[in-house]
């Protein structure tokens, strides 16, 4: 009966970088860093270069401890196939580097305030996962975050360098009072808001509110 062979690779997720000293693995999903002597980087390096697992414990004596500390921290799986895994690539390896990484700043960013609508457009269905041209998308009935917790991520938005938020939705007038709070807050902190509007809703009340807290629709 022919034998089976298995392979172990990495994740797409996991970074490798090899240097003079080994080998750090950055997991890009949940932010952690593992170190690797030279011995244990070659065994990781012939594994995810498609080695059989029996062939590189033919030639290092500690494989399975690696690998199974590499499943412990879900850095990698079997595979019973040579297949070729993609790693993701959001930037350069020297990015990684703590001491060179610069401070990242956000230029904007959109809030969706809420899934519902007031209208019933034909080409916007709850049940299509995608968005319109228009900027807006009903969604089936689901929790948003209450008002205090939507100032907080605004705040965190704003700690990043936002300068410009959008509201969208949905219909972000049906939550008009939340609406209110988040243009009082951008305004104090001379933050721009901008809001996807069908316009619907507005009244002369809405349009002086959102005219003096310096909001374009």
């Amino acid at each position: 009966m022919r034998r089976r062979l298995m392979y172990f690779k990495l994740n797409p997720e996991v970074v490798a970088v090899t240097g003079v000293n080994g080998m750090y693995l950055h997991d890009t999903i949940y932010g952690k860093v593992f170190d690797f002597d030279n011995s244990n980087a070659k065994i990781i390096s012939e594994l995810n270069k498609g080695f059989v697992i029996e062939e590189v414990k033919n030639r290092y004596c500690n494989v399975e401890e690696v690998i199974d500390y590499l499943l412990t921290n879900e850095l990698g799986q079997y595979y019973s196939n040579n297949v070729h895994i993609e790693p993701i690539k959001t930037q350069h390896e020297y990015l990684l580097d703590n001491s060179i990484i610069s401070r990242f700043n956000l230029n904007s960013a959109t809030i969706e305030i809420t899934g519902q609508c007031n209208l019933n457009c034909v080409f916007c269905l709850e049940n299509d996962i995608g968005y319109q041209a228009c900027g807006c998308k009903k969604w089936a009935g689901k929790n948003k975050l209450c008002n205090d917790e939507y100032i907080k991520v605004i705040n965190d938005i704003i700690n990043l360098g936002a300068k410009t938020i959008y509201l969208s939705g949905g219909e972000p007038l049906l939550k008009w009072e939340l609406v209110k709070n988040i243009l009082k807050f951008t305004s104090e902190n001379n933050v721009s808001t901008r809001i996807y509007t069908n316009g619907t809703l507005l009244d002369e009340e809405k349009v002086k509110f959102i005219k003096n807290s310096k909001c374009s629709l």
